[in-house]
């Protein structure tokens, strides 16, 4: 069991799902809880939540003051352009809609959070052989990124099942982050 001492959320215990996870990458300041204490795990993480996560754990440079986004829904000033536009610079978060939109506020599905983390970390296809029973629900765009993140031992499932338009919760995009830096 990691020791956390000095990290606490309120709602976040030991039996928490991803509990471990959170609290390193709390102590990583890879992730925050709010203002008021705390980090509501089974809430669903939103797209731009995700990107400031994601730069925070991959240091990816994030520009001081935005001049422009690459995105029309994201123009400067707005609270993830910063984000927004180093997730574009990387290559990790390309946008909907021939690229015009970020969609900050929408929740981030579980295909969209392999395509993130296969980019982000530059996850290669093993050629292992997977089984994925709901991999027909997944978009072509995110269905080989669904297979990589599964032959890499960062989504396991029980029943061979990966839900692909299911809503990642913040606990759980921290949990499959913490196993894909691992």
């Amino acid at each position: 069991m990691v020791q956390h001492a000095a990290l606490s959320f309120s709602d976040v215990h030991e039996n928490t799902f991803g509990y471990d996870s959170i609290m390193r990458m709390a102590g990583l300041h890879v992730i925050t809880g709010y203002t008021d204490g705390t980090f509501r795990p089974s809430q669903p993480i939103n797209r731009g939540q995700s990107a400031r996560i994601l730069t925070n754990a991959l240091e990816l440079p994030v520009p001081e003051n935005v001049d422009s986004t690459p995105f029309v829904d994201t123009p400067p000033g707005h609270t993830y352009a910063d984000v927004a536009a180093a997730v574009y610079e990387a290559g990790i978060m390309i946008g909907s809609n021939n690229n015009q939109y970020f969609k900050g506020g929408d929740y981030l599905t579980r295909q969209q959070m392999a395509s993130i983390l296969v980019r982000g970390l530059e996850l290669e296809n093993t050629g292992e052989a997977v089984t994925i029973v709901d991999l027909d629900q997944t978009y072509d765009a995110h269905r080989e990124n669904v297979e990589i993140l599964t032959q890499h031992g960062i989504t396991i499932t029980e029943d061979n099942r990966f839900r692909p338009n299911e809503n990642v919760s913040r606990a759980q995009l921290v949990v499959f982050l913490d196993r894909a830096l691992d």
